[in-house]
């Protein structure tokens, strides 16, 4: 019987097309787990381009003005309150990310509206507003 001797060019051309399909499906896989909502580079840029949105607001804009300058708030509460329409929307405004300890401090910015139209952001009118069903004073 005989054998035929492997080249190692025989073995490299067998092994190409396995390494090759290996390389796409990892860089493939990496690619999307990197562009993903979590992706702290895309949440820093996210944030900051929602600090920035933030100092074009004005008390008494409307909803549809909100979401046209802001884009799709990061979550959206509908509080029970006393009779008034109220809604906060909640953009993202900062956080903290580390390797080992994963997300942490995730702040989001409120913005309180009442029947549609905006009456103030932040914590403090946002805390304030929720615990009065009277206006903040300014």
């Amino acid at each position: 019987m005989i054998h035929k001797k492997r080249m190692p060019m025989d073995l490299v051309k067998k092994f190409i097309p396995i390494f090759v399909v290996g390389f796409l499906c990892s860089w493939a896989i990496g690619c999307v787990i990197q562009a993903g909502p979590d992706n702290p580079y895309e949440m820093g840029k996210t944030s900051s381009a929602n600090i920035t949105r933030l100092n074009k607001l004005k008390i008494g804009m409307t909803k549809d003005e909100i979401l046209d300058l802001m884009g799709t708030p990061s979550k959206l509460e509908t509080p029970e309150t006393e009779g008034i329409g109220v809604e906060v929307l909640f953009y993202l405004t900062s956080f903290n990310y580390s390797p080992n300890m994963g997300w942490q401090n995730v702040d989001y910015t409120p913005l309180v509206l009442e029947r549609g139209i905006l009456k103030g952001w932040g914590k403090n009118y946002y805390e304030q507003r929720l615990r009065s069903p009277q206006t903040p004073k300014e």
